[in-house]
């Protein structure tokens, strides 16, 4: 009982300067952002989803900030509108802007404490849920692009482990239904802010369901027919208000910024067609994989920007798998199909993305913490962690009390400081450099617009 207490006030202590970590960029510059996805964003939060766009009649599409374009007359997102919208709900809500993207690092946090619920509840051990929730905490990926909360990744694996956590917990309740429906809810708005994981999320989903059905027995089933039901029509309703908001902007539920064609430049001929006029069999390839499948550029970037980039949590994760298979012990038989399952939604997420080349810097040799590959790859990055605290949890059991104290201190404590350099001292991404850019940012910003008017174009 001592222990459970002290564990818990430390897991408010560290909730609260989690926040402030994952916060202190948008607290100190909520207005300058350090890249066009974001500041489209902001953009789309504080003005509307659809803003009368300058020069429409005379130019159509040709003028436009990066990361909007114009449909109908119109600046829209030109990428994924689920979190632009949320924090325009908000906005229009009353909530100040700058308190409305507190909602990133809240819900960042919030995943890092269901990940260690999920942890220890799948593995049988408390510790381990901690050492995975420190794990992931401190990951440079998870920590830098929380930091610049403004992209939907951190978001959209944060609400997968809410809702995970959610059903976990609803079956002891007296009304299992009602988490149920938020964990299904929550596993919606995830794809509403990155539809493009339906393509993995849906089949898995599915999937599991299908899984939870047979392993149970005739009584569970039937008190699992409420849940279930509840978990589906949660699931779906923000897909429905996705397909509404989708419709008003795009022109079709199933049209998005990506493959929305701006208006044409007047007299030019320009097909808007909103997609492809090609058989639905030819386009599954491009949707599964839509940079292509290029082996040896996702060898290279497996390499660069995950292996090496990681390493510590790489070579956790490693000795972690190798002490789950070499161990006889029956508690392991959740974790082998865990481990199968993410091995094969790893191996898709890692083709998908590192068959593409993207140049996030302007040096395109240049191996950052701000590229594009690592937010992508956050949901292997936070699977990893499992499979990394079981075997450093188990591994430590040899030692005595004293040494395994010693041993985690000395091991938290570097990777700790691995973590700060990557995050915050590293050349040119790291927060101190952005902070500074943002700062050399604002006036430059002030500058050029005591300089032009609002009908001027740069």
């Amino acid at each position: 009982m001592a222990f459970s207490y002290r564990a818990n006030v430390w897991g408010v202590l560290g909730a609260f300067v989690l926040f402030f970590a994952y916060a202190w960029l948008m607290l100190l510059s909520p207005d300058m952002w350090t890249s066009p996805d974001e500041a489209a964003v902001a953009y789309v939060a504080r003005s509307g989803l659809m803003t009368t766009a300058p020069f429409a009649d005379d130019l159509g599409g040709l003028v436009s900030p990066r990361s909007l374009k114009v449909i109908r007359g119109m600046y829209v997102p030109s990428s994924w509108v689920g979190l632009p919208f949320i924090l325009r709900q908000l906005v229009v809500l009353g909530v100040p802007f700058f308190v409305s993207i507190l909602l990133i690092p809240a819900l960042a946090v919030a995943a890092v404490a269901s990940w260690k619920g999920i942890v220890a509840r799948v593995c049988g051990r408390s510790d381990v849920g901690w050492v995975a929730a420190f794990l992931l905490a401190l990951h440079p990926g998870w920590w830098h692009y929380t930091l610049r909360g403004l992209h939907p990744n951190v978001p959209f694996v944060s609400l997968l482990l809410c809702g995970v956590w959610c059903w976990m917990k609803s079956h002891e309740t007296k009304r299992p239904w009602i988490l149920a429906g938020i964990g299904g809810m929550l596993f919606g708005i995830a794809i509403f802010l990155r539809a493009i994981e339906s393509v993995l999320l849906i089949p898995l989903l599915f999937v599991a369901l299908i899984f939870v059905w047979i392993r149970a027995s005739r009584p569970v089933r039937a008190s699992l027919k409420m849940p279930i039901a509840s978990a589906v029509v949660g699931f779906l309703l923000p897909l429905i208000l996705m397909g509404f908001v989708h419709e008003h902007i795009y022109g079709s539920p199933f049209a998005s910024g990506y493959n929305r064609a701006s208006d044409p430049i007047p007299g030019l001929a320009v097909d808007v067609s909103i997609t492809p006029k090609t058989a639905w069999l030819t386009r599954v390839p491009t949707v599964l994989f839509p940079f292509g499948v290029h082996e040896l550029n996702t060898l290279r970037n497996v390499w660069k920007f995950h292996v090496i980039f990681f390493w510590p949590w790489m070579l956790l994760f490693l000795f972690g798998v190798g002490w789950l298979f070499m161990e006889k012990n029956r508690g392991v038989r959740n974790l082998k199909p865990i481990f199968w399952i993410g091995a094969i939604v790893a191996m898709y997420l890692l083709v998908e993305y590192g068959s593409w080349e993207f140049h996030d810097n302007p040096d395109t040799h240049a191996v950052t913490i701000g590229t594009s590959y690592l937010r992508y790859w956050l949901p292997i990055s936070v699977w990893m962690t499992l499979f990394a605290s079981y075997g450093l949890v188990h591994a430590l059991r040899i030692l005595s009390a004293r040494w395994r104290a010693a041993v985690l201190g000395f091991g938290a404590f570097g990777l700790l400081l691995t973590s700060v350099n990557a995050v915050i001292l590293s050349y040119p991404e790291g927060l101190l450099d952005m902070r500074a850019v943002l700062s050399v940012n604002r006036e430059r910003k002030a500058w050029v617009g005591s300089l032009t008017t609002e009908r001027d174009v740069i």
